[in-house]
């Protein structure tokens, strides 16, 4: 896009970040003009700029009310992401890995619910 963007700095990897992989197999290519090693910053990086940044739908919807962002589409489809643990078969029966695997579930069974800010806080 036209836009100035604001990215995370790329992990050392042969292969380039889910987004920028994203944008080139579109045929998009960005400017970048910001970079930051931490991924909740790039809102705050483009308050009060012309500048974009691309970051999970979940983030901006938490924030967007506290910020003075504007949330917009993106110009291409882009996949749901899907998070994974993996252990050693040897240790299926283990508590401490059956416990983690219950809370992954629980926390991803509710993480499309809307965004409700705990009481008390800002």
């Amino acid at each position: 896009t036209g836009a100035a963007h604001v990215v995370m700095v790329p992990f050392e990897s042969e292969h380039p970040a889910f987004e920028s992989w994203m944008m080139e197999r579109y045929g998009f290519t960005r400017h970048i003009e910001v970079t930051s090693y931490s991924f909740s910053s790039l809102p705050y990086l483009v308050i009060g700029t012309e500048l974009v940044a691309t970051v999970h739908a979940r983030l901006a919807r938490a924030i967007e009310h506290s910020l003075p962002i504007k949330i917009l589409p993106l110009p291409m489809p882009m996949p749901q992401l899907e998070q994974a643990i993996q252990w050693h078969k040897y240790r299926a029966s283990d508590p401490g890995i059956q416990w983690l695997r219950d809370l992954m579930r629980q926390a991803g069974a509710t993480m499309n619910e809307p965004f409700v800010r705990p009481k008390g806080s800002p």
